[in-house]
């Protein structure tokens, strides 16, 4: 007899279990999250909590990554849902309101495939692109930096990129902008110059 399949777990059942305290950047600022949030839809959870360096307390320390970020994992954890615009991004991340809506999606990104989540990474991949289609600004070249550095298997976040600059590059007449974008180029990877 075939085994029967499981059946599909609510968020009501997810938040009757236990929490466990996640601290988060350097100044080690406490979240309690449901386990079971955590460990279904991280697999880097599921080893911090029953792997080989399982913390005797129960805490998981993550001190390099920015509570900015957290915030947005939390929240798509429970809301299942991230918010597609810079307005709302900047209030769910808790961001300063010069904050980077973009990048901060960059980094929430980088963090969903460093902590092997990967509905959170396509939310947050998601949310960029909503955020940066309709801009009038370009791709800054600190997002493909960052995009070469921290996330470089995933071809595909460099290929939006480079369409998102050279559809909304155009050329500045002025010596000093000249200047500047020819120095910035220079830092640019090769896997985007190339393309």
């Amino acid at each position: 007899m075939p085994p029967q399949p499981q059946p599909q777990l609510t968020i009501g059942d997810w938040v009757q279990g236990p929490t466990a305290t996640v601290q988060v950047g350097s100044d080690h600022q406490a979240y309690q999250v449901h386990r079971d949030l955590l460990t279904h839809h991280s697999e880097y959870f599921v080893t911090a909590f029953n792997g080989h360096w399982r913390e005797s307390n129960g805490t998981v320390v993550m001190d390099d990554v920015d509570p900015s970020v957290f915030n947005v994992f939390v929240h798509w954890l429970y809301a299942q849902d991230l918010p597609n615009d810079e307005e709302e991004w900047i209030r769910v991340a808790v961001l300063p309101h010069n904050g980077n809506p973009p990048m901060s999606a960059l980094e929430a990104c980088a963090f969903g495939d460093r902590i092997l989540a990967p509905k959170f990474f396509e939310a947050a991949w998601n949310a960029y692109v909503n955020m940066t289609w309709e801009s009038d600004v370009g791709t800054s070249y600190e997002e493909v930096r960052f995009v070469s550095d921290n996330l470089p298997a995933k071809d595909f976040l460099m290929q939006y990129l480079v369409l998102d600059q050279c559809r909304k590059w155009y050329h500045t007449t002025t010596t000093e902008n000249l200047r500047f974008e020819d120095l910035a180029r220079e830092n640019l990877p090769n896997e985007f110059m190339a393309r």
